[in-house]
């Protein structure tokens, strides 16, 4: 009688270790190696971010500019922006999340979460070789709002201006070229279309930044339709709009 109560009770005592909450204490998180992999995890998106920051880039710019581009990296916090360096530089402070699973103290995953927020500090420099990417203490504060619309340089106009080929030299494949050569962020949609002997240059920015510009022989025209013209339904921002010369003149 004896031996089948002891059985009796081992199968009981199993049958209490699988239940939930009764398996015994939880194994301890090793700390180390969870901050190593979440290091590992913010290593790799702050190389997105810079990878970003830098696209397209022909001298530094604006901190704005990089800090637009930064933001557009899905999980990264603009922490600060300075265009004030002594060398010429920019640099923007950001941080971003080392994210993994926790591994006991076996190197096993374990079902929590390690979340380890990392600050980086991105220096674009005059001289692209001497550009880098340091981890730095987190700035205290809020993250900085940033639009992340693109924006066209304050001197765009007359960069433009400047830049576009007149008479028997502005042909569209030229125009073209006077275009891509201009300092502008990756994101502004830029059109050249021909028609009639008139070519005709689209830059837009967002919904109601837009700079149009038309080349008819010797003379070249700039303007920025009014944010009225460009409202949905009315101009639309490019080339074609362009080469017929809309909107240089706001609405009565």
């Amino acid at each position: 009688m004896l031996l089948g109560r002891s059985r009796g009770l081992a199968v009981a005592s199993v049958a209490l270790l699988l239940l939930p909450g009764c398996s015994g204490p939880e194994p301890q998180v090793d700390t180390a190696r969870s901050r190593e992999l979440a290091m590992q995890d913010a290593g790799r998106k702050v190389a997105l971010v810079e990878q970003a920051v830098k696209r397209g880039r022909r001298k530094p710019s604006p901190a704005r500019r990089y800090a637009r581009e930064a933001a557009r990296v899905t999980g990264t916090e603009v922490l600060r922006t300075d265009d004030t360096r002594t060398d010429g530089g920019v640099s923007l402070v950001v941080r971003v999340h080392g994210v993994t699973p926790a591994v006991d103290t076996s190197g096993r995953a374990m079902a929590r979460t390690f979340d380890l927020p990392v600050c980086y500090e991105i220096i674009v420099a005059v001289d692209a070789m001497d550009d880098r990417v340091d981890e730095v203490s987190c700035p205290t504060g809020p993250p900085l709002t940033v639009s992340l619309d693109p924006e066209l340089p304050g001197s765009v106009e007359d960069d433009l201006r400047r830049a576009l080929p007149t008479g028997a030299a502005a042909t569209e494949q030229a125009v073209r070229a006077a275009v891509d050569g201009l300092d502008l962020e990756p994101l502004v949609a830029r059109q050249v279309a021909a028609a009639g002997g008139v070519v005709g240059v689209a830059l837009r920015a967002s919904q109601y930044v837009c700079l149009l510009a038309r080349v008819a022989g010797g003379r070249v025209e700039v303007w920025r339709p009014s944010r009225v013209q460009l409202a949905p339904g009315e101009l639309s921002c490019t080339a074609d709009v362009a080469v017929a010369g809309l909107g240089r003149r706001p609405p009565h």
